[in-house]
């Protein structure tokens, strides 16, 4: 290995920093451990294929339409649900139909009844919840 030694003054040469560090100063900013960084990116840098967003987000086909969560809620659970689980309530309510002494402490389970339960326990704003999060 062959070393070069030259008598230029370490000392004289500049630190790499314009004299101008005032108005620099407003384009960079540096972290706490002494890196520095851009505020603003350069403009002259081609964006990669792979980083342009080809779909962009938010509702899409029959949702753009909804306004309100009961709307939102009916696109997620239509009349054949609501039929399924008035079905499968009233098999129940069938089962614990001899325990009570009244009729109407049995009574038999209806479209309205459903809906309003699950529109009055605000299952309707949970599923919006969910649906914005999972953003399906």
């Amino acid at each position: 290995m062959k070393f070069v030694f030259s008598e230029h003054d370490a000392e004289s040469e500049k630190d790499g920093h314009s004299g101008n560090e005032e108005g620099n100063n407003s384009e960079w900013f540096s972290s706490n451990d002494g890196v520095q960084w851009r505020r603003k990116f350069r403009e002259n840098i081609r964006t990669r294929c792979h980083n342009i967003a080809s779909c962009l987000p938010g509702t899409k086909q029959l949702a753009k339409d909804v306004t309100i969560p009961l709307k939102s809620w009916e696109l997620f659970i239509n009349s054949n649900m609501i039929q399924l689980v008035i079905e499968s309530t009233n098999i129940f309510i069938e089962k614990y139909e001899p325990n009570f002494s009244r009729e109407s402490d049995a009574r038999k389970a209806d479209p309205l009844e459903i809906r309003a339960l699950i529109v009055d326990n605000n299952i309707v704003d949970l599923i919006c919840v969910k649906y914005c999060i999972l953003n399906v």
